[in-house]
């Protein structure tokens, strides 16, 4: 089942299946602004001992998007020789 989440809120799920610290405990989905992101979390520790959460958002790409292709860098007026 596909859950779907109105604009500026995101939903999580924790993660049953976490077989090393580079997955995160939870992740899903959200939208901002229309724009729909993949949001992960993990739990951690200071080094003081107090427990925080920290996390990723990414744009979700959609297979019509075109992807974005690096622009060569614009060359001033001067001539290399």
């Amino acid at each position: 089942m596909t859950h779907q989440v109105k604009d500026n809120t995101f939903c999580l799920f924790a993660n049953d299946k976490k077989s090393n610290d580079k997955r995160p405990d939870w992740s899903g989905k959200g939208k901002v602004s229309g724009v729909e992101v993949k949001i992960a979390i993990w739990k951690r520790k200071s080094q003081n001992g107090a427990e925080y959460l920290s996390g990723t958002i990414e744009e979700v790409a959609k297979p019509d998007m075109p992807q974005e292709e690096p622009q060569p860098e614009a060359l001033d007026n001067h001539i290399l020789c």
